[in-house]
Order: C-alpha cells, then sequence, then structure tokens
C-alpha cells in the first residue's frame, strides 16, 4: 500500500523500546490528548510508561503485543483504524516500523474525518448507567447480542440516544479485525520473511 498523501501529516507520533515502555513523543501529541478529551497526557506524564498502561481491555493488549513482534522481526505493518469523538468520525491509519535496538515507532495519519449528531456513548464526560456496551477498538463496531454492529447502527438498534444516561463502554477486538488484520504472530511470506506492508492485514480496505 502507498504511503499516505503528503498532506496527510502524522497526527502523532511516538516510539516503545524493547520493553514496551514510550520513550518519545511528538508529531502532535498534546494536541490530539486535548481533542480527544485527555489534556492531562502532556508528554511528561507519559514518557517512561508502560505502553499497556493506556490499553485497558487484555485482548488488545495482547494482540499489540504481536504486532511489535513482527515489527521487530523486521516487518513495517499499516492498519487502519477508526478513532473517533463524540461528534466527529476519524478515519486513521496506524504505521509500526522498526526503531532499532528493539524500539518500534508508531505513526498514525488521519486520512478523513467528518462531523455528526453527538454520540454520548463517546463522551467521557456523559453521565453513565450500569448497563455495559462492548466498542472494538479498531473499527468501533458494537457488539449487539451475536452481531457487530457499525458505530451509528448500534446506538440505534440499542436506542442509546433516548436513554438519561449512556452504559459502560468496554473494548475488545470484533471477529472481522482480528480475521482482517492480525494473523498469527509465525505468519511469512512465501522467501520465509516476516510478513509486511504486502500481506493483507497491511493493507486499507
Amino acid at each position: 500500500m502507498p504511503e499516505p498523501r503528503h498532506e496527510h501529516h502524522a497526527s502523532v507520533s511516538y516510539s516503545i523500546d524493547l520493553e514496551n515502555r514510550i520513550e518519545s513523543v511528538g508529531g502532535g501529541w498534546l494536541a490530539f490528548a486535548c481533542a480527544n478529551g485527555a489534556p492531562e497526557l502532556t508528554p511528561a506524564a507519559v514518557l517512561g510508561r508502560h505502553i499497556g498502561d493506556f490499553i485497558a481491555d487484555p485482548g488488545t493488549r495482547h494482540i499489540y503485543g504481536l504486532l511489535y513482534g513482527l515489527v521487530r522481526d523486521g516487518a513495517t505493518l499499516r492498519l487502519p483504524f477508526r478513532c473517533d469523538g463524540p461528534e466527529v468520525e476519524r478515519n486513521m491509519l496506524l504505521r509500526l516500523s522498526p526503531a532499532g535496538f528493539g524500539g518500534v515507532r508508531c505513526d498514525t495519519f488521519l486520512l478523513a474525518e467528518k462531523h455528526r449528531p453527538p454520540i454520548a456513548l463517546l463522551d467521557a464526560t456523559a453521565p453513565r448507567g450500569t448497563d455495559l456496551v462492548v466498542m472494538c477498538s479498531w473499527c468501533k463496531r458494537i457488539r449487539h447480542q451475536e452481531q457487530w454492529l457499525d458505530l451509528e447502527e448500534g446506538v440505534r438498534r440499542l436506542n442509546l440516544l433516548s436513554h438519561a444516561s449512556s452504559p459502560e463502554l468496554s473494548h475488545g477486538v470484533c471477529p472481522s479485525c482480528v480475521v482482517a488484520y492480525f494473523p498469527p504472530p509465525n505468519r511469512r511470506t512465501e522467501q520465509g520473511e516476516p510478513a509486511s506492508v504486502s500481506e493483507p492485514y497491511g493493507r486499507l480496505a
């Protein structure tokens, strides 16, 4: 897959060391944190901390560990994901690349965004009830019974707009994203090299 167009500057850039601790941040880190309701996550507050401190779901942390392992084997990965705010839908790209000495560089690029009516489920300051909703960390689909629904459809089907409070929000990874982007870590190319950007999970859909 080609690099993002020149005008797509990295929204957030950071790197982790061999022990998965954040060793540098840049590329609009603080501006992005403030825009997503986390102004307390200044560079000084995150440097030296384990990246797992910022990934609540154990399954998602495990998947990140697999991805970091592939990058440390020499792969460069590009993964589409959504990073929505209460009033905005953002389609983004995560690029993971080797950084030397076992480190991993992480660059995120904003590909497209559009504004929409606010969704309280995504507002960290909204009142919460006792119900629980599971959302995919990558595509933002919502699990409803045995289905994973697009965010907006899930909000409609669960009738969340009519509730005085939003359910608690938990994160996981939906089966579609697991199949599309996270193959087993021992998957290799025909030449025996680690899977790289030419593999299906490295391309935008």
